[in-house]
């Protein structure tokens, strides 16, 4: 009896419909720094690139934040003026519930 699967060479990962298209991108380290990447890859049971995406990943993440902590530092100065002048007008309901 023959088999119908055909033999259709090796098979590739399917890449899953969330998953972005990936680039691939030389980057030079130097030695010192591609050796603590790969004992640190190691020790969490992941290849040099996942810990490279995940690292970097973090620092953008990390990037990002910094920039909305800023923007939202620089909204409060721009309407400091403002808010005092709020609570100034509302200081006397305050009064009221003491």
């Amino acid at each position: 009896m023959r088999s119908s699967v055909r033999n259709r060479g090796p098979r590739r990962k399917k890449a899953t419909p969330a998953a972005a298209p990936a680039r691939r991108i030389i980057v030079e380290f130097p030695v010192g720094l591609l050796k603590r990447t790969d004992q640190a890859a190691a020790q969490r049971s992941i290849n040099r690139s996942q810990l490279i995406r995940r690292a970097v990943e973090r620092l953008l993440d990390r990037l990002e934040h910094e920039q909305l902590a800023q923007e939202l530092a620089a909204g409060y100065r721009a309407s400091a003026a403002i808010d005092r002048q709020i609570c100034e007008e509302f200081a006397h309901v305050d009064a009221e519930n003491l």
